[in-house]
């Protein structure tokens, strides 16, 4: 059977012990991926992610400092033009 759900963390650069700490944790959950890149903004984090899921379905979810998320969109991944 498939995984149903996949989830995909990728951190655009940061460099606060708290967040690093935290993501080793998550890398070891199964169905997580942690990626990290070079501070590139939202839009290239948005497009990895896209290119390294599996799944038919996409969400976003954008955390910002003082743990506030940004709205989630969904996106079927075939209507997005690569």
């Amino acid at each position: 059977m498939d995984n149903i759900l996949e989830i995909i963390v990728v951190d655009d650069g940061s460099d606060d012990r708290e967040t690093l700490d935290s993501l080793k944790k998550i890398s070891k959950i199964n169905n997580v991926s942690v990626i990290r890149q070079k501070n590139s903004g939202p839009s290239a984090s948005r497009n990895i992610g896209i290119s390294k899921a599996s799944g038919e379905w996409i969400g976003f979810l954008r955390f910002r400092r003082h743990y506030r998320f940004r709205a989630s969109f969904r996106y079927r991944k075939k209507t997005i033009k690569k």
